[in-house]
This record gives C-alpha cells, structure tokens and sequence, in this order.
C-alpha cells in the first residue's frame, strides 16, 4: 500500500493517462471508505430520532449485531455503513435482524451489562456524538496551536472498516499534529479492546513503559 497513495488532485488531473484497472480498485476502495463515514455522520444528522428510536427499540439485540469481530474478507468491500441512508435507515426500514451474538467479541454476561445499561439510558447519547462535529470544527479554529506536544498511542484496527485509518487518509492530520506518535496496528475489526485485549494492553504496557520510563516494564 506505500506504493500507492491516493492523490485526488493528481488523479483527476490525469486520469486519462495514468487509468489502470488496479489504480481505479485502489480509488474505489478509498471512495467507498470515506462515502461510509459521510454517510453514516449524515444520517445521524438527519434522522436523528429514528436511528435512535431503531436502536432504543431493543438494546440487547442490537448489542448482539454491534460487537462482531472482524472479518478479512471485508477489504475492498463496501461497508455496510455506507449504505444507511440508501436503504432508508440502519435495517432499510425494516426489523432488526435477529442474530446470535459474537462469542470471540462478547460474553452473554458482556452483552446483559451493555443492554441494561442503554436501555436505562438510551442510545441518545451515544449517538449524540455525530451530532457535533460542526460545533468541534469551530472549537478547534479557536485554538492558537493546533499540536499535541504530549505522547500519544493510536491503535489501528486492521479489519475496522467504519473508521479505516490503514488506507485511506484519515490518520494524516493526527500524524501532522501530534508531536509525538507512536502507532501500532491490531489484527481486529472496529471493538479492538474486546475482540484483541491482550494484544491492546501488550501495546499499552510497552508503550507506558517507554513513555515513562519505567525500566521494569509495567
């Protein structure tokens, strides 16, 4: 993947000359990628009260289909999330799909936790977040200096095909602003902690120990 990069000014300007099927995959799959986080933010700011009301409708289940472990399979793929607002909503208008949970993701004890918790609480503020990011943009133009000087650890999840940072470009600006990065890539989809937890606390251990300095290890 480092001898292909995507250059969307580059390739515009030159398409004609330089098209190939692989360079043309390469930019679909990049498309798709960026197409599903647009997507996904816009039907929260759009639909709001439904998307919240489909998942309110039974948290447990919907627990069951969220925490699913990666799959391989999926690069190249269209992400599901890119299709929300096609299909008219999350399940396309329709019932939410009845699935066995994902034992290699969640316990049963994992998901009754989950589920009384956001039934109690609704998924209102979970989903809440895309809902922000105008108001975060306008908060960081107030800032003087857009840097983080402090140490900071990004895990990428290889298989994480919501928030892809492996092929697309959206790593670039934390790599440009944090002074400090250090960056490993875990063989997970998008529930990295729950799915590959001993391989996200090997790379918080060795990243704390180098960080402070610790010697012994942590």
């Amino acid at each position: 993947s480092r001898l292909v990069k995507k250059n969307d000014r580059f390739v515009t300007a030159n398409r004609a000359e330089i098209f190939s099927p692989e360079l043309e995959r390469f930019n679909s799959i990049i498309d798709s990628l960026e197409q599903s986080v647009r997507n996904l933010v816009k039907n929260y700011e759009e639909n709001f009260e439904d998307a919240t009301a489909a998942f309110d409708a039974d948290p447990e289940q919907m627990v069951k289909l969220m925490f699913r472990k990666g799959n391989p399979e999926g690069a190249g793929q269209v992400a599901g999330t890119a299709l929300v607002r096609k299909q008219g909503g999350w399940f396309g208008g329709g019932d939410m799909p009845q699935l066995p949970h994902d034992p290699d993701v969640v316990t049963e004890a994992d998901i009754a936790v989950y589920a009384e918790g956001l039934a109690r609480n609704s998924f209102f503020g979970p989903d809440s977040y895309y809902m922000n990011h105008e108001r975060n943009a306008a908060y960081c133009a107030e800032a003087d200096d857009h840097t983080l000087a402090m140490p900071v650890l990004f895990l990428h999840g290889r298989y994480d095909y919501t928030c892809e940072t492996l092929i697309s470009t959206a790593a670039e600006p934390m790599r440009a602003h944090c002074q400090q990065l250090t960056e490993h890539v875990v063989d997970s989809g998008h529930w990295m902690a729950q799915e590959r937890p001993d391989d996200v606390n090997r790379h918080l251990a060795a990243w704390l120990d180098a960080t402070l300095n610790l010697g012994d290890g942590v």
